[in-house]
């Protein structure tokens, strides 16, 4: 179920249309969506609007308004991230763990900090705790699962994945798979 953010509250979005969410490798969704724009619903829908859907806050960052129909694009609303600003931030041989607990807001955790035992060095100016937990990603080679509305983000190393043997796409057309 969708909901969308109002001045009342959350109401039920319920003439939505191609409801999807593309998740990326490193952890970012982006959810879209399509809505008549004669809807009433999509009379109160503007830029920066936000919808809560599973268990994850997205804010729209684009509506594309057609005679028929409208297509709304949502990211994940991390702005509780992007509040601090770091004029220098300088990290000198730090574990992940340590870097994480330095910048996560007020009442969010971090799940699994620990999976990486790397030290890193880095400097960044002009930088948000956002801008860290992206360079956290490249320097400590991990990936993050986001719940926003829990307040917290899981760590994965992904080398300590599994894999399965299953593959999706929506490019392919396949009647059956066999192995021999």
């Amino acid at each position: 179920m969708l909901y969308m953010k109002t001045d009342k509250g959350y109401i039920l979005l319920d003439n939505v249309e191609n409801l999807s969410i593309v998740y990326d490798y490193e952890g970012e969704q982006e959810l879209s969506f399509d809505i008549s724009p004669f809807d009433k619903q999509y009379q109160i829908l503007e830029e920066r609007s936000k919808f809560i859907y599973k268990d994850n806050r997205f804010r729209v960052i684009k509506i594309n308004k057609r005679r028929e129909v409208a297509t709304i694009t949502a990211i994940l609303d991390l702005n509780e991230w992007k509040n601090v600003i770091y004029q220098n931030y300088h990290v000198e041989s730090k574990s992940l763990s340590m870097v994480m607990n330095e910048i996560c807001p007020e009442g969010w955790t971090i799940v699994n900090a620990f999976v990486s035992d790397i030290k890193c060095s880095f400097d960044l100016v002009g930088c948000t705790a956002y801008d860290i937990l992206q360079k956290c990603k490249e320097l400590y080679n991990i990936v993050y699962e986001y719940h926003i509305l829990d307040k917290y983000i899981k760590v994965i190393n992904p080398l300590s994945v599994q894999q399965r043997g299953l593959y999706m796409s929506d490019e392919l057309n396949l009647d059956s798979v066999e192995y021999k």
